[in-house]
């Protein structure tokens, strides 16, 4: 007589079955207060900031090496109103006068960030 196959056992799924561990832990710091630059509070312009008297109107954000970072500390300083900073790890830069994106003479992934200001500030 032929012999038919033997059906392999099927191992019975478990019915609760722990969820999947996620791949990146959450972060144990609580996001930052202000608020996130897809709001409208900055516009982003190709280039370093650059305008009448930038050099000696502006100063270094000390560890802020990220955008959301440099725009936190802009956005806590009365006398902010732009900031720049490398896309790729930099130093962070806020400006105290007015300035505009220039792409002359900086690096590729300059980024000059300009704080929108309420109608009272101007």
């Amino acid at each position: 007589p032929p012999s038919s196959p033997l059906p392999s056992p099927s191992q019975p799924s478990p019915p609760s079955a722990p969820p999947p561990s996620p791949q990146d832990p959450p972060s144990p710091f609580p996001p930052p207060l202000a608020p996130p630059l897809e709001s409208s509070s900055y516009t982003q312009t190709l280039g370093c900031c650059r305008g009448a008297g930038w050099e000696d109107n502006n100063e270094e954000a000390e560890g802020a090496q990220t955008v959301n970072l440099c725009a936190v500390a802009c956005s806590a300083s009365p006398t902010c109103v732009a900031f720049d900073i490398l896309l790729n790890g930099g130093d962070c830069y806020l400006f105290s006068v007015d300035v505009t994106g220039t792409v002359e003479g900086c690096p590729a992934d300059a980024r000059c960030y300009i704080k929108h200001l309420p109608p009272s500030a101007l």
